[in-house]
């Protein structure tokens, strides 16, 4: 009988080390939306240009600006379940004649101690464009990520919904 109990408390230590170190299901799988918010603390430009950028973007064509951006479950942006931070460093290419950005980026979005996926390319910031970029890596357990991010913005400068195709399930 002492055996059983023995066998029954290993299995039970062993079923509660497997659920604490489980993965959350959101980041397993291959299909991923997110949605970033623009946060204007994490917004960088050079020093220079600092000031005349908060009132003139167009002093910014030319340069590159750096952004850390908070990043939401879901395609809404309206989520309050945080699922990591974006970087991104961007150079403003030009601007249209309706006020949006055309830029090229290279961007990775942290999911914390899970690990990260990086994408780079075009990124034509105005509200209700659609886009594709490439995804050119990732760490932890999207490790050798490879597929294609979808952009859609949501409002220009604000926010952007993500959708991540991922062509291998992550490492879970």
């Amino acid at each position: 009988m002492r055996t059983l109990s023995v066998a029954t408390v290993a299995f039970a230590a062993l079923l509660a080390f497997a659920s604490a170190s489980k993965t959350p299901r959101d980041y397993c799988q291959r299909t991923l939306v997110v949605t970033e918010l623009f946060d204007p603390d994490g917004f960088v430009v050079p020093l220079a240009l600092r000031n005349a950028s908060a009132v003139d973007i167009t002093v910014l064509i030319g340069y590159t600006s750096g952004f850390q951006d908070p990043v939401v479950w879901g395609g809404s942006g309206t989520s309050s379940r945080k699922a990591g931070t974006l970087m991104s460093t961007c150079f403003l290419q030009s601007l249209t004649a309706t006020g949006g950005m055309v830029n090229y980026c290279s961007s990775t979005l942290a999911f914390g101690e899970y690990g990260s996926i990086s994408w780079m390319g075009p990124f034509y910031d105005e509200q209700g464009e659609e886009f594709h970029n490439g995804i050119t890596g990732g760490t932890g357990i999207y490790l050798g990520a490879s597929g294609s991010v979808r952009t859609n913005v949501l409002k220009t400068g604000e926010a952007w919904r993500y959708q991540f195709t991922l062509l291998d399930r992550p490492k879970c």
